[in-house]
């Protein structure tokens, strides 16, 4: 249940993003990216919501894998087929960004009063 959020608001945003690349003027070849960033955040907000409650070795767990992304996400950028992207697309993953954090805060609160009111 902690992750049905996450999902929803992965699915939602990514869906938006390369649906109207043209009109956020994203180039093609730049969505791929800009994708795998935004699928990359919500995937560290899963693994936040489900470590909770925070422990040392938890949040060390979320700081090493977050470290491992940029690492790989710097070095093996060729792996993974990523590229570098324009300043632009970067204020508009930001922008996604922020917008992803709100929804899945929204949509986890939602759900945890359903569920408490099942209860």
């Amino acid at each position: 249940m902690r992750s049905i959020p996450a999902a929803l608001t992965s699915f939602i945003a990514i869906a938006v993003l390369v649906h109207q690349a043209d009109m956020w003027q994203i180039p093609p070849e730049e969505v791929g990216t800009a994708a795998t960033y935004l699928l990359s955040l919500v995937g560290f907000l899963i693994l936040f919501n489900i470590s909770r409650p925070l422990n040392r070795y938890r949040v060390a767990v979320i700081v090493l894998s977050f470290i491992g992304f940029c690492v790989c996400a710097m070095r093996f950028h060729r792996l993974f087929e990523m590229i570098r992207v324009t300043p632009h697309t970067r204020l508009v993953c930001l922008l996604f960004a922020a917008a992803e954090i709100l929804s899945m805060i929204g949509l986890t609160a939602l759900l945890e009063r359903i569920g408490r009111k099942k209860s």
